[in-house]
């Protein structure tokens, strides 16, 4: 019996599996755990503000109180997962959607402020039926089109 190999250490004496910090502590899996529902609302809203600024206008300027949300929303979930200890690129992940979410947001608020000009431009357009036609809505841009909304630069 002098030979048999030494008795591995209870799983007590080995503290928390490895990568697996928030299961030794059930307050850290309880903080996981909002930041789980925290990031998971802040994905379906951005996803609204993209499907809602998707739509034609008027109804596109809807995705800018979304986007808005979903930045508020997004910033809870990042604050909530640096709280709860999150590993790996989930951090990196959530903070690159916050800054697409954000150009989304500013794109959106570009759109607000030249709304008149691109919702005319968007009725001539559905019901332009030739080439001549969209060519034609394109020359009542400001500038002929060219460079809108930033002029010809």
């Amino acid at each position: 019996m002098a030979d048999a190999p030494p008795a591995p250490p209870s799983r007590g004496t080995q503290g928390p599996p490895r990568g697996d910090g928030a299961a030794a502590d059930p307050a850290l899996q309880a903080r996981a755990q909002v930041a789980s529902r925290r990031v998971n609302r802040f994905g379906l809203i951005a996803i609204a503000s993209l499907v809602a600024g998707s739509l034609p206008l008027p109804w596109a300027i809807a995705g800018l109180p979304f986007g808005l949300l979903a930045l508020v929303f997004g910033v809870m979930a990042l604050v909530a997962s640096l709280d709860a200890r999150v590993r790996g690129g989930a951090i990196a992940l959530l903070s690159v959607s916050l800054v697409v979410v954000t150009l989304l947001v500013l794109a959106q608020l570009v759109q607000v402020v030249v709304y008149p000009v691109t919702f005319a431009n968007q009725e001539c357009r559905s019901q332009a039926l030739t080439e001549a036609a969209l060519a034609a809505c394109e020359e009542q841009l400001p500038g002929g089109g060219a460079g809108f909304p930033f002029g010809e630069g």
